[in-house]
């Protein structure tokens, strides 16, 4: 399925199911809350999409962050360079009503942006550290920002490149097969395709993996 088709797909969907036992104890304040069951919140949602990313923007961006984009990730973003997947309204007593994405997929300049913070925040880490050099590099590209400085990433090198992670900011942005990051970023799918079949069978819930929600 191409991810035309994929997001089509996703925009018909109309409510995020979320379980309780991921939700605060004070439930989802101003959300709007469609329908509340024994152990599940049915929120509605929406889903906002762009005009797709031009050839420039993508050698540009191939270009500030040194590196090819992965040819799933183009595909993408010649569809829609970026996107907020499962966005859920919010109805506050003291704001503006607003919407929050749950998944917000990186447009072009924000691939850049985001991809180079995470490798300087790495590089302060790694500073003094004799077992790395100055010019330690990551071995994946962060695509998707899923809220508290944690992030969906594809593993760009080496054995099963192009499977989709969670990216821990507790880890502080490690390199995927970094031995001290090891075994602490969850695997969510093999693909970029395959992470979008499963946001579309669990209406959005396991988007950051079986290990957070059981779907």
């Amino acid at each position: 399925m191409s991810f035309e088709k994929q997001l089509r797909e996703i925009e018909r969907i109309q409510f995020l199911k979320l379980p309780k036992r991921v939700i605060p104890p004070h439930g989802v304040p101003d959300a709007e809350v469609e329908i509340e069951a024994a152990d599940t919140y049915q929120l509605r949602c929406s889903h906002l999409f762009y005009p797709p990313a031009s050839v420039e923007e993508l050698a540009s961006t191939e270009r500030q962050l040194s590196r090819n984009l992965p040819q799933q990730l183009v595909e993408l973003l010649s569809f829609s360079n970026g996107a907020d997947l499962f966005r859920i309204h919010y109805a506050s007593r003291r704001f503006d009503d607003y919407w929050i994405p749950k998944y917000k997929i990186l447009s072009t300049s924000e691939l850049t942006s985001v991809n180079l913070q995470l490798l300087d925040t790495f590089h302060s880490y790694i500073e003094g550290d004799d077992d790395y050099s100055n010019d330690a590099s990551l071995d994946y590209i962060a695509f998707c920002d899923v809220g508290d400085g944690n992030f969906l990433a594809l593993l760009m090198e080496g054995e099963n490149h192009s499977l989709v992670f969670y990216l821990d900011h507790d880890y502080a942005y490690y390199p995927y097969r970094d031995i001290k990051s090891e075994g602490a970023y969850g695997h969510i799918a093999d693909s970029l395709k395959q992470w979008f079949d499963l946001l579309i069978q669990s209406s959005g819930r396991a988007g950051i993996g079986v290990h957070f929600f059981h779907v």
